[in-house]
């Protein structure tokens, strides 16, 4: 009886002190906030470890290399050889020819792997990557939607998977912002949603640390950071 007690403490323990640890884990998350667990769980499995100063930023937009090196990991995939000296080119060069995206998309030259990556192309990415067999109802999903017209085309079928399994919701206005950029808490969350689907929840590939990530997390021009204080739980 006494043993099953003190085993009982010790989990209680455990459980109080989970909240502090993926607040500790970086200086601008607070347990409290929305993405809090998401972002914690994909630091404790090497996904993501964010910038050399210890932060997160997750109001930040996350630009194309960002999100498909982390759903890179979660995928296990491995570099592919490339001509260009951008940090990412090698992940970017092996998701390009995995299919997870076209060449206009994001063309291999690089000019786009720096920029903010459309909600429409990331979910697209996503699901082709981790999710490629799910799909969804056009009339179902599609009425979930109040600014389907907005969508392109060519994101239908998997915007809307994604919004059959759960991956992505909307906001409180019911509209999905294709064409809008995600912040990198909005993409983790995402991200996660699709790789607990997809039972990869352990990392084939380790992300580097952020101090040896030279160039993947440059330090963003003050403008595009976002106070965390204004952001709500965003659904994408």
């Amino acid at each position: 009886m006494k043993r099953n007690l003190n085993i009982f403490l010790l989990l209680f323990l455990l459980l109080l002190c989970l909240p502090a640890t993926i607040a500790a884990a970086f200086s601008d998350v607070k347990s409290s906030d929305w993405f809090a667990a998401d972002v914690g769980d994909m630091t404790a499995e090497g996904l993501i470890c964010g910038y050399p100063d210890g932060t997160f930023r997750p109001g930040r937009t996350i630009t194309a290399a960002e999100f498909v090196s982390i759903v890179g990991r979660c995928g296990g995939l491995e570099p592919a050889a490339s001509s260009s000296s951008h940090w990412a080119a090698g992940t970017m060069q092996a998701a390009l020819e995995a299919g997870w995206y076209d060449w206009d998309e994001l063309p291999p030259t690089g000019e786009k792997y720096d920029l903010p990556l459309p909600r429409q192309l990331a979910v697209n990415i996503l699901m082709r990557a981790l999710l490629p067999d799910k799909t969804g109802d056009y009339v179902t999903e599609s009425a979930k939607m109040a600014d389907f017209s907005a969508l392109d085309g060519r994101y239908y079928n998997k915007v809307l998977a994604a919004y059959s399994c759960g991956v992505v919701a909307g906001d409180d206005q019911g509209r999905f912002n294709p064409k809008s950029g995600l912040t990198r808490a909005e993409a983790c969350t995402i991200i996660r949603r699709a790789q607990v689907l997809s039972g990869q929840e352990t990392p084939a590939i380790a992300a580097p640390t952020a101090a040896g990530r030279k160039g993947e997390c440059p330090s963003p021009p003050k403008a595009s950071l976002t106070s965390t204080a204004t952001m709500t739980p965003m659904t994408v």
